[in-house]
């Protein structure tokens, strides 16, 4: 038993023999990690969280060898990975027994896939009281993360960090393009209206960039089908098929308010059942819900949701409509909003009037910013429509500014004594903008 614990081990901290990180497996830097380094002189366990596959435990790798590059003696490093059947089949007393004899100078502890270890919770937050480690590093899913064990035992010890997939800067950075927004020649500009273009369809999962349609696909379909079976069925006891129904439903669907009760009937399910399993795609964090804009929270709790999906190339892979472009920018719009920790709504008014995004910053009241999406706004009817909708939306909440986001428009114009900015997605995508916050 000992000796298996001990091969893991080895096999998991490979730079304990060689003092580096192979750069093999360091994959493209993200932004996360830069973050995360910056909070280390903070005791708190910090979790990462994020869908499947979107790169959690390459961004440990990364802080590893961000922790040797700086410095740190590769022996203060210990990472174990719980996915591997010696170590999440082993009590906790064995496992720290013996990574304590093989190595008792170890500072920074990095928990990958901790959610296949049950009863980790009491385990982290002793090694917390007692200060064992200087820093504590875990991954795994949110809904396994933000558990309420979790809640009850690390309250006030941890802060959480959300792994999304790639964004559009990480993007360019996989393929090589630094952009500098200052000094963007039209050339420039046009290359990056289709990478934009380009991004939208093949989305930010590490293991598909760069690769062609035909190798997302199956690939996309995989990871579809494992948040099913394995963040949701087999984690909550779901129903399979009604599960699988569902998410595909909604990602045919994305930006579209949809009806749990509608749902419920042509999935032949109870609506308290569907309502219960859109909360679990939700804690896969397969999917985001976005609220109706209302100052009164009875009336968002009333009306109908959108949905958008983790990344728009798994959309992409899977859907059935082979003109939805202009959702899978909204989808992408969403997703970057969601990155910069804005919290998002959409408005409804009379006449069928619709903006797809009004944002708060994390914690205020104050509305940050309304954003109208159109992927092609060269015809002089669908302009009207989307300008009068941002219109009717700023009168409605009393704002003077207002944004169209497009795929290569870019200009400022007055229209009714207000001020509407049209901006390219590239641009929209590459903007700074503050990190999601911390929960």
């Amino acid at each position: 038993m000992v000796n298996m614990i001990e091969e893991a081990i080895k096999l998991w901290n490979p730079w304990w023999a060689t003092g580096t990180v192979d750069r093999a497996t360091l994959g493209i830097p993200r932004e996360l990690t830069e973050r995360l380094m910056g909070m280390l002189q903070v005791r708190h366990i910090k979790d990462i969280v994020g869908i499947r596959r979107c790169g959690k435990s390459t961004v440990q790798r990364q802080l590893i060898g961000r922790l040797l590059d700086s410095g740190h003696d590769a022996k203060e490093i210990l990472l174990l990975n719980f996915d591997d059947v010696r170590l999440s089949s082993e009590k906790f007393d064995d496992i720290q027994k013996t990574a304590d004899r093989m190595n008792p100078a170890t500072k920074y502890l990095f928990l990958d896939e901790v959610q296949s270890k049950v009863g980790w919770e009491s385990w982290v937050k002793a090694f917390y009281d007692t200060r064992r480690f200087e820093q504590i590093f875990v991954t795994g899913s949110s809904a396994s993360l933000l558990s309420s064990d979790m809640g009850r035992m690390l309250t006030g010890r941890h802060l959480t960090f959300q792994l999304m997939t790639f964004s559009f800067k990480e993007y360019l950075s996989f393929k090589g393009i630094p952009v500098d927004l200052a000094m963007v020649s039209l050339d420039d500009q046009r290359r990056l209206v289709h990478l934009s273009d380009q991004f939208l369809f093949e989305g930010g999962f590490p293991e598909t960039l760069g690769t062609a349609e035909g190798v997302r696909t199956p690939v996309h379909s995989n990871i579809f089908n494992d948040i099913v079976v394995k963040d949701v069925v087999a984690r909550f006891g779901a129903r399979r098929e009604t599960v699988s129904k569902l998410a595909y439903y909604l990602l045919q669907n994305i930006g579209r308010d949809f009806s749990y009760r509608r749902i419920s009937s042509a999935l032949d399910a109870h609506v308290d059942t569907i309502s219960s399993y859109v909360d679990h795609l939700q804690e896969a964090e397969l999917l985001f819900l976005v609220e109706m804009a209302s100052r009164k929270y009875m009336v968002r709790l009333r009306n109908n949701k959108k949905a958008f999906l983790a990344d728009t190339g798994l959309v992409h892979s899977m859907a059935e409509d082979p003109q939805m472009a202009g959702r899978l920018m909204e989808n992408a719009v969403f997703l970057e909003l969601k990155r910069r920790g804005e919290e998002v709504f959409y408005w409804k008014g009379e006449c069928k009037r619709e903006v797809d995004f009004v944002t708060k910053r994390s914690g205020q009241s104050k509305v940050h910013q309304l954003l109208q999406v159109c992927y092609d706004a060269r015809q002089e009817r669908t302009r009207e429509r989307e300008l009068a909708s941002l219109i009717a939306c700023m009168d409605d909440l009393g704002m003077d500014e207002g944004t169209i986001i497009t795929m290569d428009e870019e200009r400022t114009e007055p229209s009714k004594g207000k001020n509407i900015e049209w901006i390219p997605l590239w641009k929209f995508l590459l903007q700074d903008s503050s990190p999601a916050g911390e929960r």
